[in-house]
């Protein structure tokens, strides 16, 4: 692992909220990236007038820099906007995907039966376009295991 120049930094807005940062740019460049509306996708931009403020600068990977924003957020906790850790261990990953494994189940199924719809379709159409120019298809137990069946020169569903 390499480690690079980096610093940690606190926006803080007229409200008294406050954004936790990280980055390995210079603090005027990211500070410009969260005044420009169209660059900023992070939750600082609903800070009103905010200013900031160098919490600490580091050298270090790029893990120990997530981790110790993580720790500032920790700190802050109270006052952050911020939407999203810095950082998880290892055991909070496996919690995290696990909680949105099962929060999401019902998408998950939909997008599923997308992508099985999608695929059956291909591959009727593919059948069809066999039946269609060489007069033959997929077998009858093929057709019947996949609930089609053959009427004309067309595969349809039974």
């Amino acid at each position: 692992m390499t480690t690079q120049h980096a610093f940690i930094y606190k926006l803080t807005g007229d409200c008294g909220k406050v954004y936790i940062g990280s980055s390995t740019l210079t603090p005027s460049v990211r500070f410009s990236t969260h005044k420009c509306k169209s660059c900023n996708s992070t939750s600082s931009i609903k800070l009103l007038n905010p200013k900031i403020e160098v919490l600490e600068n580091l050298n270090c990977t790029k893990e120990e820099l997530r981790m110790k924003e993580q720790e500032y957020l920790t700190q802050y906790a109270d006052v952050v906007v911020n939407r999203y850790r810095a950082h998880l261990t290892e055991s909070e990953r496996k919690n995290a995907s696990k909680k949105y494994y099962h929060e999401n189940e019902e998408y998950r199924k939909k997008q599923i039966e997308k992508a099985t719809d999608r695929q059956r379709s291909k591959q009727l159409a593919k059948w069809t376009e066999l039946l269609q120019s060489n007069g033959k298809g997929p077998s009858t137990y093929i057709l019947k295991k996949n609930g089609l069946k053959v009427e004309g020169n067309q595969i349809v569903p039974i």
